[in-house]
């Protein structure tokens, strides 16, 4: 195995800098450049660091410009499979471009990264934003006001560069829990949503089950059901403050965080050593 300052690579990855596998391409910030003015309803996609989570474009509030302002541009130009990465206040953040997205054009808080033949952008989306990736990107923070990183630092951005088949595998075990964390999230937000309409049909409309039976009675916060009393939350609990605990909390944050990116580093190293141990051409997915 080789080194690197993320821990030991496998003998057949290399160590290079992002700039030797991938163009870097800034946005025109030239007299060309996308005013609010120059906004329109549809059109190309003129996209800024807000419009990229979980990983990708969301058009969902996307700006456009006109397809004749986009011929104007001399930089900044999207094309499909480009890795979008913020460069200025929400640094780090970084989305992979689809076909639905492109044509588009970049907001100048962000630089295009468009792989060479021999980097995935799969692979390069999963680093950026994996625990080493992330942490490497906040390094360069110049420590000003605004984060912020320049183009050159990103071109230095050291990345470990596995044999592409192997880039492969990993984007397509990576971005499979991807899915399935996407999916969780779906899930949760839903049944948030259930309980939020539960709590107000059962509490501020107050029709619960069996509310037809219950006459309303007059309060002094209007009408409720009757037997039911108005009262202080002080009335039946008692708050306490813990110092203390609350100081153990922080350490068990602080400590959750440290196994997150322990954990990033093991699922890269554990899943090169599976790879490895696989018939070639063989790719691992998540059921």
């Amino acid at each position: 195995m080789s080194s690197t300052d993320g821990g030991p690579l496998p003998a057949s990855w290399q160590e290079v800098s992002l700039g030797e596998v991938a163009e870097l391409i800034n946005g025109d910030r030239g007299k060309n450049y996308p005013s609010k003015k120059n906004r329109v309803a549809s059109g190309i996609p003129f996209i800024n660091a807000g419009h990229l989570g979980g990983g990708i474009v969301q058009l969902s509030t996307m700006d456009y410009i006109t397809p004749a302002h986009f011929e104007r541009l001399r930089g900044g130009r999207v094309q499909a499979d480009d890795v979008l990465l913020c460069i200025r206040g929400s640094i780090g953040r970084a989305a992979l471009v689809h076909e639905d997205v492109a044509p588009a054009a970049i907001a100048s808080s962000l630089v295009i990264l468009r792989p060479g033949p021999d980097l995935d952008p799969r692979f390069l989306l999963a680093y950026l934003t994996g625990p080493v990736g992330s942490s490497m990107i906040l390094s360069y923070d110049n420590g000003a006001a605004q984060p912020n990183i320049g183009a050159r630092d990103v071109a230095r951005f050291v990345i470990p560069l596995p044999p592409l088949p192997t880039q492969r595998k990993i984007a397509t075990i990576l971005f499979a829990f991807d899915k399935h964390v996407e999916y969780n999230n779906r899930r949760i937000k839903l049944l948030e949503e259930t309980a939020r309409r539960i709590y107000r049909e059962w509490f501020v409309e107050f029709r619960y089950p069996g509310h037809e039976d219950v006459p309303m009675v007059a309060s002094a916060l209007g009408p409720v059901p009757k037997n039911w009393s108005i009262d202080s939350v002080g009335d039946h609990v008692e708050v306490v403050r813990l110092p203390q605990e609350e100081e153990k909390m922080g350490r068990l944050i602080q400590a959750l965080r440290d196994a997150r990116y322990a954990l990033g580093v093991f699922v890269v190293a554990a899943v090169s050593t599976y790879l490895s141990s696989r018939e070639p051409g063989v790719i691992a997915t998540v059921e």
